[in-house]
């Protein structure tokens, strides 16, 4: 695994242990990815299984891509979690 990757996965190992975020997280999908990035960089199993499996091929859609470039520069808050609903098309993972 490369430094990224390890890098990615010690975020998302750290991320599904998180007392607060798991509340939020509760048996459903955690995914986490760079605010360059149009791939996910970390997916836990319910996120591995939402993407078929194929997380590292996963693409984001472009609006999804722009409303997490908007959160990334500033618009979510750095003081604590906030929960963003994104719409992701049945064929996002393509």
């Amino acid at each position: 695994m490369s430094e990224a990757g390890q890098d990615w996965a010690r975020r998302g190992a750290a991320a599904d242990e998180d007392p607060a975020l798991r509340a939020f997280a509760a048996g459903g999908a955690l995914l986490l990815w760079d605010a360059e990035s149009r791939v996910f960089g970390y997916a836990n199993a319910p996120g591995e299984a939402l993407l078929g499996g194929k997380a590292a091929q996963a693409i984001l859609p472009s609006p999804t891509r722009q409303r997490l470039a908007l959160l990334a520069s500033g618009l979510a808050s750095p003081a604590g979690i906030r929960m963003e609903r994104l719409r992701l098309t049945p064929s996002f993972a393509a």
